[in-house]
């Protein structure tokens, strides 16, 4: 292949087949709430050791970033997208037959491992394939594959669950994995040349370089914030409405799948705005989420209880889009600043901050509530991670070197 490729028409092919993999990672990593009610009978799960699912699968998440990063910057995207693929199918099948909880936590750790691999292998294909006038666009487009995995996880596997068992779903999830690393494995290719000869071997020296780069620092301590926004968000929203705003579960819900669209939305159309209509500048936008996840969490803190359903519906839209949509245009702004060769060092570092975001924000929200016994102390944490996320990425330079 030619460099020339990298602007033909087949780095639609290569979107889509990342998007289908992050898809499929994202359906498994996020099916344990779905099949909650199966297997907490089934595995006599207390509540306290299926929240532990989660944590081994983002302690996992974490732990790949920047190994993953180094071994596409290294070799090649396409084997880590195969192998990981496969692996995740592995998995899914080793989920299918657990009997403990802690074979459970063990494979999730492993779920996380893959996942985050993948997410880094379909960031560095997306900054290698697409120019920048297109690039936060895509990469949007790729990061909403997380939010739609994540719900035809939630529609389909209950459903499989209930006619075949919890087990069969797992099964069916591996079949999913196996099918998508084939269509890594005929489809993808690597649009510039990726010799040992042409890139230079990563080092501590390289990882060095990514840790010194003040701007790719300042944007991954932002990313993480907004991390800990996204995730308070989807996890305690739902039971912040049924037990403060007495709303019944069914409805709590249908407010969750709001503030789930809406990101999916927002992620493609902050990419487009910032790729159309700021020529490739990604931090007016960054900026501009952030203000609306402090505003958004002072809302929820002061009004939201003397609000309307349709006056919160259009909030928690706007809360959805702000906090959910901000991933895509992340990704491209670290991967642009830093050297090609080291973009997928780069973005694994910012990830692994971003997991710890994720890790550490909910506890905190949840203890804040278990203390207190207020909601609106928890929300306005989430206004403080808003305003000073927001403060990082006002003090970036942005300037791509790409």
């Amino acid at each position: 292949m030619t460099v020339d490729e990298k602007t033909s028409r087949y780095r639609y092919v290569i979107l889509m087949i990342t998007w289908i993999a992050y898809a499929a990672a994202s359906a498994s990593r996020l099916s344990i709430a779905p099949l909650a009610p199966y297997m907490i009978p089934d595995l006599r799960l207390a509540r306290a050791e299926l929240g532990l699912f989660y944590s081994f699968t983002y302690l996992g998440y974490i732990c790949a970033q920047v190994p993953a990063g180094w071994f596409i910057d290294r070799f090649s995207i396409r084997s880590l997208l195969v192998i990981m693929q496969i692996a995740l199918a592995g998995t899914n099948m080793l989920m299918s037959v657990i009997s403990t909880p802690v074979q459970g936590w063990l494979v999730e750790f492993l779920t996380g491992i893959e996942a985050g691999s993948l997410i880094a292998c379909a960031t560095k294909a997306v900054v290698i394939w697409f120019p920048t006038g297109e690039r936060a666009t895509a990469m949007g487009l790729q990061q909403a594959s997380l939010n739609l995995g994540g719900m035809g996880a939630a529609f389909l596997l209950p459903i499989i669950a209930v006619t075949q068992g919890w087990r069969a779903s797992f099964a069916v999830l591996s079949g999913i994995a196996i099918v998508s690393s084939v269509l890594s494995l005929v489809f993808f290719k690597q649009p510039l040349p990726a010799t040992r000869a042409t890139q230079p071997a990563a080092s501590k020296s390289t990882f060095r370089e990514v840790l010194m780069n003040r701007d790719i620092v300042l944007v991954a301590i932002g990313a993480m914030l907004f991390g800990i926004i996204e995730f308070c968000l989807i996890m305690n929203l739902v039971l912040f409405l049924h037990e403060s705003i007495l709303l019944s579960a069914v409805v709590a819900s249908s407010y969750l799948a709001v503030v789930e669209g809406a990101g999916a939305l927002g992620k493609p159309l902050f990419g487009l705005l910032s790729d159309r209509l700021l020529e490739g500048r990604r931090r007016p936008v960054l900026i501009a989420v952030g203000i609306a996840c402090f505003t958004c969490s002072v809302w929820t803190t002061f009004m939201l209880r003397q609000s309307s359903s349709w006056v919160m519906t259009m909030v928690l839209a706007l809360f959805g889009l702000a906090a959910l949509g901000w991933g895509g245009l992340f990704l491209a702004l670290t991967a642009e600043l830093a050297r090609k060769e080291l973009s997928g060092i780069a973005t694994g570092f910012g990830l692994t901050l971003t997991s710890m975001g994720i890790i550490i924000g909910p506890p905190v929200f949840g203890s804040i509530v278990d203390r207190t016994g207020s909601y609106e102390l928890a929300w306005a944490f989430v206004a403080i991670c808003a305003a000073v996320g927001t403060a990082f990425f006002s003090l970036t330079k942005e300037e791509r070197r790409m």
